[in-house]
C-alpha cells in the first residue's frame, strides 16, 4: 500500500450549532451538519446560531499567513461573499521564527505542518434561499483553497406526530 503524501495546503470546515472549549484543550462540537442541512420552514429562514469550524493546514516550508476567509451562502456570487474575514500576521515572519524550533531535525512530511483553525460564530445567521453554502480561502498570492461545502434544502414536508 501506498500513502501519498498531504498537498501543501488544504483543510476542512465543521458545520454546525454551537461550539464549546473544553478544558485540556478539547473543542466540542454540537449538531453537526453532515452533506445536507434539512431547514424545517420556508426561505428566507433565519438560524439562531451557526458555527464554522475552520482548519486551514499549510506545509511549513510554504506557508502563508495572510489569508482572507470567505463564506459564500446560498444566492452569492462568486465575486461577493456574505462573510470575509482577514487572518494575518501581526508581524511578517513571525510564525516561521515561532516554529522553526518546534521543526528541526524532521523530516520534510506531514509532520512540519502549521495549522490555523478558527470557530466563526454567525448569530444569527440568515438564509435566504435553498442552495449551498461554501468556505473558502484566499491566498495573497492568488490562490482560492476550498474548505467545505453544504447543501440547503426546505425539508419537503412538516414533521408531525403520528395520529393516535
Amino acid at each position: 500500500m501506498t500513502v501519498l503524501p498531504s498537498p501543501d495546503i488544504y483543510g476542512y470546515t465543521i458545520f454546525c450549532d454551537d461550539v464549546r472549549q473544553e478544558l485540556g484543550g478539547k473543542i466540542s462540537f454540537m449538531g453537526v451538519y453532515s452533506g445536507t442541512m434539512w431547514v424545517q420552514g420556508a426561505f428566507p429562514f433565519t438560524l439562531p446560531k451557526f458555527v464554522f469550524g475552520i482548519s486551514l493546514l499549510q506545509r511549513r516550508e510554504t506557508f502563508e499567513a495572510n489569508v482572507e476567509v470567505q463564506i459564500f451562502l446560498p444566492g452569492d456570487t462568486e465575486e461577493s461573499p456574505s462573510i470575509a474575514l482577514q487572518a494575518s500576521e501581526a508581524v511578517e515572519g513571525a510564525v516561521a521564527d515561532q516554529t522553526a524550533a518546534a521543526v528541526e531535525g524532521l523530516p520534510r512530511d506531514d509532520e512540519r505542518i502549521i495549522a490555523m483553525r478558527m470557530n466563526l460564530v454567525a448569530t444569527p445567521l440568515i438564509l435566504k434561499e435553498p442552495g449551498i453554502m461554501k468556505v473558502r480561502a484566499a491566498l495573497r498570492r492568488g490562490d482560492v483553497i476550498r474548505l467545505g461545502s453544504i447543501r440547503i434544502v426546505s425539508h419537503p414536508t412538516a414533521l408531525t406526530a403520528p395520529a393516535s
